[in-house]
């Protein structure tokens, strides 16, 4: 702000027409317009006191350095953001292994058992292969865990469920898959109303059967 000449204590807003103080008007060039610390120099006047202007704008400026600078401590100490990214981010499957100690195949069971129908579906991952509860009676109330065996080979799996002393079990052995499975990454599920066997396939591909003879 630059103070009128013939007004010590006036300011003129933008530089311009009016005087504050003692209302005089006039242009720039004619006013005399000079800035105050140049002016106390030149003529010794006295400049105007802005005390509380400036510790207002002290303030400002503090309460704005504030601001920012807790933001930042908060950036740097929370790190919210880039823990959020981090578990928006999908996590990557199971790598596939390769275990020099896993069985080509599963053996066959001991007893004679009462087989089991199924069905299958795959991704180029994944083949699901159903076993529903609903083919057998004694299946229809479900299956405890502890009455369910499962055995992956890399070529075939074997399933056996044991049912009540005196009766054979029912099971079910696929063999001769298309391809390798992975026997560490495959798994069983049981539900309610059926059980699900995912075998984890050794190598990404679209199998044309499940096994290799045709029409399997």
């Amino acid at each position: 702000m630059f103070p009128h000449v013939l007004c010590t204590w006036g300011n003129i807003k933008r530089r311009a027409t009016t005087c504050t103080q003692c209302g005089t008007r006039d242009s720039p060039a004619s006013m005399n317009i000079i800035p105050q610390d140049s002016a106390a120099v030149a003529s010794n006047a006295p400049v105007a006191d802005t005390g509380p202007v400036a510790e207002a704008d002290a303030t400002v400026v503090e309460k704005v350095a504030d601001e920012v600078g807790g933001a930042q401590v908060a950036d740097v100490d929370g790190g919210e953001e880039e823990e959020l990214a981090a578990e928006q981010q999908p996590k990557p499957a199971a790598k596939r292994t390769i275990d020099l100690d896993a069985r080509d195949e599963v053996g066959r069971p001991d007893v004679a058992v009462r087989p089991l129908t199924y069905a299958w579906e795959q991704t180029d991952d994944e083949v699901k292969i159903y076993v529903p509860f609903d083919q057998s009676e004694e299946l229809s109330k479900g299956v405890d865990a502890s009455a369910v065996k499962v055995e992956f080979g890399e070529w075939n799996v074997l399933l056996l469920i044991r049912s009540d002393e005196g009766v054979a079990p029912l099971g079910l052995r696929i063999g001769d898959f298309h391809q390798r499975i992975d026997p560490k990454l495959s798994k069983l599920a049981i539900r309610s109303n059926r059980i699900t066997l995912k075998l984890r396939k050794r190598e990404s591909s679209h199998w044309f059967n499940l096994l290799q003879r045709a029409g399997s």
